[in-house]
């Protein structure tokens, strides 16, 4: 439905976190056989691994469903989408997450405004959109971390072509409670705030 424009992002964004909430995190963790993952991404010797799932009842061609694997440090770097609605839950370990409005388009970066910045341990969910929360950045503090992630792109105002676009919250200058983040590569973010 937020695909086809029948349900605006934000009620998109409310509906799913109350379903997220809802759902008893054993029985999620057992339908998507987190066991099974954390057993893969140890023996793959990987900082991260993405585990892309194929789910009943989904549209799999339109909605991507993934599970992301990460080691301690290693992180879902920050970045915007444009026209994406995503949902994330933490299936095992934990993330520090970080999420941030976007405010303003440049050129050469975007202004942000800080919007949630705590821990993240299993059960705990977030969703992003144009309109709420679009820039996010989970960072694993758990040797073992898996974050859920269920996407769609739909048709909305943003600017730009689709995909992500990876920009520097810390290196930006500061005005009115916002971040006028610089739009860079991910090689860059990767060399700044993850392991070698």
């Amino acid at each position: 439905m937020a695909k086809r424009g029948l349900i605006a992002p934000l009620r998109w964004q409310q509906q799913v976190e109350e379903l997220l909430a809802a759902i008893p995190l054993g029985a999620l963790q057992k339908e998507l056989g987190v066991v099974e993952l954390g057993r893969r991404f140890r023996q793959s010797n990987h900082d991260r691994v993405v585990h892309p799932l194929t789910l009943a009842g989904f549209d799999n061609r339109a909605i991507r469903t993934r599970v992301f694997a990460l080691k301690t440090g290693h992180a879902i770097l920050p970045h915007a989408h444009n026209r994406r609605l995503s949902a994330f839950v933490v299936l095992d370990g934990s993330f520090h997450g970080r999420h941030f409005d976007r405010v303003a388009d440049e050129a050469a970066a975007i202004w942000i405004r800080p919007t949630i910045d705590r821990l993240f341990y299993p059960g705990t969910a977030s969703t992003i959109s144009d309109d709420r929360d679009n820039i996010h950045w989970f960072t694993a503090r758990a040797p073992q971390a898996l974050l859920l992630n269920i996407s769609l792109d739909v048709d909305t105002h943003a600017p730009g072509p689709g995909g992500r676009v990876y920009l520097d919250p810390r290196a930006g200058e500061h005005a009115n409670g916002m971040i006028r983040a610089p739009i860079v590569s991910r090689r860059q973010l990767q060399t700044r705030y993850e392991p070698t």
